[in-house]
């Protein structure tokens, strides 16, 4: 085209490429001013859909913008219409407050996720009953929770990977062994110190 431009003089052809051009420029210099807005301020209603939620979720969250990451996975939990966005977001909502020590909201996600089913729910139900076991101390409810996990496993057939019937089974018998080592006071609940986060992982591990 540059050549034919050269022999005949006639630039209308380069006229529509570098109008093109141009187009591509402005376009990407708009696109740059609107992800600004969104990033910078995702809940001002310029993000609308639940898998932009969670998306800037995971930016922030990778970023360590903690704060930002749990309001976006929140909008992103309450969506409705979205049952698989809102059971990732829930997932994502209960690690990051695991990991900040917030156990109040992290039981708040897990026990929203365990009503869900499917993968979401094991994984739920598992957090759950380390936290019963290892946080409050109540062996009991931690049974319960990895009863019902075992259950929902059956009734799936097939688990979701890191969560496998040989792992409920261990936890499971672990529980009831530490349940029958219980004395009258411990069952009254009035012995057993809470474990922090740090000691939770080690035991876990």
């Amino acid at each position: 085209m540059y050549f034919r431009y050269q022999r005949t003089g006639d630039d209308q052809p380069l006229r529509r490429v570098l109008y093109h051009n141009t187009m591509d420029i402005l376009s990407l210099a708009m696109l740059a001013v609107r992800m600004h807005c969104i990033v910078s301020a995702p809940g001002a209603g310029h993000v609308r859909h639940p898998e932009d939620f969670f998306a800037l979720g995971r930016m922030y969250d990778r970023a360590g913008m903690t704060d930002n990451a749990v309001s976006c996975f929140e909008e992103a939990s309450h969506a409705e219409y979205a049952p698989h966005v809102q059971s990732r977001a829930l997932e994502r909502l209960g690690a990051l407050h695991k990991r900040s020590g917030d156990w109040r909201s992290a039981v708040r996600a897990w026990i929203r996720l365990s009503k869900h089913g499917g993968d979401g729910a094991l994984v739920a139900l598992v957090e759950l009953a380390k936290y019963y076991e290892h946080v409050e101390r109540d062996i009991g409810s931690a049974l319960a929770r990895v009863r019902e996990a075992m259950l929902l496993h059956e009734l799936r057939e097939v688990g979701r990977q890191g969560v496998t019937v040989y792992d409920l089974e261990h936890r499971l018998r672990r529980l009831l062994m530490r349940n029958s080592r219980l004395t009258v006071t411990e069952r009254a609940g009035r012995a057993l110190p809470k474990r922090s986060e740090k000691q939770w992982d080690q035991f876990e591990r």
